[in-house]
């Protein structure tokens, strides 16, 4: 029995799944049950304090594998992102660093694309724009695993949805 409350315990200090706190007055409202519980909880904690140790200081969360196949999409589609005949947005003679994805349906597209054209001709850089109203468009971006308008991609790195220009001043010019 004490496995299964202290794990549900456990379970509702982590992630806070309760409106009231869980105290053993709530699990038991009469006195000897209360004190029964108290001894065997404390019982429990000293002979194994290892959930409450992994319950203070979880496991941190590698995307390391993540982030290895969102470089191996980017690679794949480079060619097609920064190609030489598609439309450029800001210094027609600048260097093209990022692409920028656009589509019919984008609510937030028109500004983005305002701001951004903005950003880089003060910066003296170019982008590709990509219309994804285009069938190989729309493929390249659901292999891309871009699932908002407007999107970003720098070679490095994807960016879903609207983002303000000093965002992406930052990512331009580290």
């Amino acid at each position: 029995m004490i496995r299964t409350l202290w794990g549900a315990a456990l379970w509702t200090a982590a992630l806070g799944t309760t409106a009231a706190p869980l105290h053993a007055g709530a699990l038991f409202p009469e006195t000897e049950q209360r004190a029964a519980f108290g001894a065997e909880l404390r019982a429990a904690l000293i002979a194994d304090p290892a959930p409450i140790l992994e319950a203070l200081n979880p496991s941190p969360v590698s995307y390391a594998e993540d982030i290895a196949e969102d470089l191996a999409r980017l690679d794949a589609e480079r060619a097609a992102l920064y190609a030489p005949h598609l439309p450029r947005l800001g210094a027609q003679d600048g260097a093209v660093t990022i692409a920028f994805l656009t589509g019919p349906d984008c609510n937030d597209c028109a500004l983005a694309e305002t701001e951004l054209t903005a950003l880089l001709e003060r910066l003296g850089l170019a982008a590709t724009r990509i219309d994804t109203g285009d069938d190989a468009a729309a493929a390249m971006m659901a292999r891309l695993t871009l699932d908002a308008l407007p999107a970003y991609v720098l070679p490095d790195m994807m960016i879903r949805g609207h983002v303000p220009d000093f965002v992406l001043e930052r990512y331009l010019t580290e």
